[in-house]
């Protein structure tokens, strides 16, 4: 089964730090040396970083959406796909101060049919929140 191969990407694209947000001068440089598009103003360096890191968060998280929407159509062993996609939500919440997903954490610990590992996770992303 793949799911503890998508857990660990889903883990680590909860860590992960946008490649404009790490390179964002050099980028920024590359930009301005092409003067942008024509009649337009070229992009200053905390736009374009800001910009670039609101679309990695937004993909990150409808990422994570879908593969948590995946785990609950065809469960993984263990649930381990829904749990490493609560960890990773929680790691980008705390990491780039999003709004915590308060109710998919409730909900997730409040399920008495849930497997036990998915409940303590809720629990342990509730506790870090």
């Amino acid at each position: 089964d793949d799911g503890y191969l998508h857990g660990a990407v889903v883990e680590l694209l909860g860590g992960a730090t946008p490649g404009a947000a790490r390179n964002g001068a050099r980028q920024d440089q590359a930009a301005g040396a092409t003067g942008g598009a024509a009649g337009s103003a070229p992009m200053s360096a905390a736009d374009s970083s800001t910009g670039a890191v609101a679309v990695h968060l937004t993909s990150t998280a409808a990422q994570v959406c879908r593969l948590l929407l995946r785990d609950a159509l065809r469960p993984t062993h263990g649930r381990v796909l829904t749990t490493c996609c609560l960890r990773a939500l929680v790691q980008l919440e705390l990491k780039w101060g999003l709004l915590p997903s308060w109710h998919m954490y409730l909900q997730h610990e409040a399920d008495e049919e849930a497997h036990p590992a998915v409940r303590l996770e809720a629990a342990r992303c509730l506790l870090a929140l």
